[in-house]
């Protein structure tokens, strides 16, 4: 099987924090971020090695949003 490969900070999402939403909302918004972010570092039919990755969810005061961002460790 091909190793999938990315380079370190290339697969970044991020979502939106809307203060007028349910906590609920958050929570689901969150999980279809890290979800989107794996699907994209993790491609049908290849391989990568998890333990050698960084996935990260940070709130960021600035944009009012969390970034969620699939790193490789180095």
């Amino acid at each position: 099987m091909p190793q999938v490969t990315a380079e370190a900070s290339s697969i970044r999402r991020y979502v939106p924090a809307n203060l007028t939403q349910s906590r609920t909302a958050w929570r689901n918004a969150l999980g279809y971020g890290i979800a989107d972010v794996l699907d994209a570092a993790i491609t049908p039919g290849g391989t990568t090695d998890l333990r050698q990755a960084i996935l990260t969810a940070v709130y960021n005061h600035d944009t009012q949003s969390f970034e969620i961002r699939w790193d490789i460790a180095k």
